[in-house]
């Protein structure tokens, strides 16, 4: 009998459930926290919507530990202030989750917010015996606290504030940390930053609808470089598409290999076009005018949607129901020119060419749209304005 890849995940689920998924035993929290953030999907965006969880976690006076990939250990080591970050895989072994189990001692609470938790990840919990799991994935025993059902309609980032009230934070500041280089990305261009690639091709914008959007952008806007954001995974293609455009103000922005360096780029630029993917999150954390492409797939809530604000505008590619449903792949090309370029020209600030760079205040993070405050010791970091109001204080 031949089982398709997604069987044999259900029955590998259905199998670790019936083996590892109990209600965890009714203990008190000790003091202090110990607070375990597995964030093995190696996904940049997820981390600087979740940015604010550790510093507010901090005030707890809780010792966080970070479960993540090597090239996200710096973000949150140095950046986020993270006081123990454990490297780990992608896709953990169960070998390997049962040797950290027995490595991460006593923990009082497991934040892992996924709608789904794979079967290894079930025996992993199973084992380390947490005093509370917070989790999206409802129907388990093992998820004490249930957030599926109560934050559907949330952002993720509110969902994260949730999990932090839960443990007893009062007044909780949910400005994104966002980090920068130690010194400004400024070669004095006036840039609009283009990003059309995300973490799957069918999250990305096909070569033609990138191609034409470029060529739109660098029309419009005669006297603006465009820069063409990509990663070290999609260098190849940004190169190809900044040589098809054949325009000298296109150019693929390689040298930018860092998150640090992407968002020390997008704070100099006058403004972003995105897909969905992390740069839209940090253009919103750095207050840059940002115009986001995300697929349309019905009334459905997207909790990854930018927060409304006037430096923000929405194109939605819209999607054919049915050919979502049967493949779960997104078309992200179904939108036009004409609504990115009114988007952008509702929000970018009008633009005086002068032969001289743009000069730079003489602080360790460049030129800011809003007041920095201090971070951790040794980071290198801006925290944003409140995108949506704190929470009121303690009584």
């Amino acid at each position: 009998m031949h089982f398709t890849s997604s069987t044999r995940k259900n029955l590998a689920r259905w199998l670790l459930r019936v083996v590892a998924d109990r209600s965890l035993p009714r203990r008190e929290m000790r003091q202090p926290l110990h607070i375990v953030v597995p964030r093995w999907d190696a996904k940049l965006g997820d981390a600087i919507v979740s940015s604010f969880f550790f510093r507010e976690a901090r005030k707890l006076g809780a010792r966080v530990t970070v479960l993540t990939v090597a090239e996200l250990v710096d973000l949150h080591r140095i950046d986020l202030g993270v006081e123990r970050v454990i490297t780990i895989e992608a896709k953990p072994s169960l070998r390997r989750l049962v040797a950290l189990a027995r490595e991460l001692g006593p923990v009082d609470a497991l934040v892992h917010l996924v709608e789904r938790i794979q079967p290894a990840e079930l025996l992993f919990i199973r084992l380390l015996q947490p005093v509370r799991v917070y989790s999206l994935d409802d129907p388990l025993r093992c998820v004490n606290r249930k957030l599926g059902s109560a934050t559907a309609q949330l952002p993720v980032a509110e969902r994260f504030a949730r999990v932090l009230a839960d443990l007893g934070a009062c007044g909780i500041d949910r400005r994104y940390v966002v980090p920068l280089p130690k010194r400004p990305v400024d070669d004095g261009s006036v840039r609009v930053l283009f990003n059309p690639y995300a973490s799957r091709a069918d999250k990305s914008l096909g070569f033609d609808r990138a191609l034409a959007l470029a060529r739109a952008l660098a029309d419009a806007w005669p006297d603006v470089a465009i820069g063409i954001l990509c990663s070290p995974q999609t260098r190849t293609e940004a190169a190809r598409l900044a040589d098809a455009v054949a325009c000298c103000r296109v150019r693929a922005m390689i040298e930018l290999d860092t998150p640090q360096l992407v968002a020390g780029a997008i704070q100099q630029a006058l403004a972003v076009v995105s897909v969905d993917t992390a740069i839209v999150h940090i253009a919103v954390g750095l207050q840059v005018p940002l115009v986001a492409i995300y697929p349309l797939t019905g009334d459905a809530f997207n909790p990854w949607l930018p927060p409304g604000s006037p430096l923000v505008r929405v194109v939605f590619s819209r999607q054919d129901p049915g050919h979502y449903q049967r493949s779960g792949r997104k078309d992200m090309n179904a939108f036009s020119d004409a609504e990115v370029l009114g988007s952008l020209a509702a929000i970018m600030p009008q633009v005086t060419i002068t032969p001289a760079p743009r000069s730079l205040p003489t602080n360790n993070h460049g030129p800011s749209r809003y007041a920095g405050t201090t971070g951790p010791a040794g980071s290198r970091h801006r925290e944003t304005p409140p995108l949506t109001a704190p929470s009121p204080p303690c009584a």
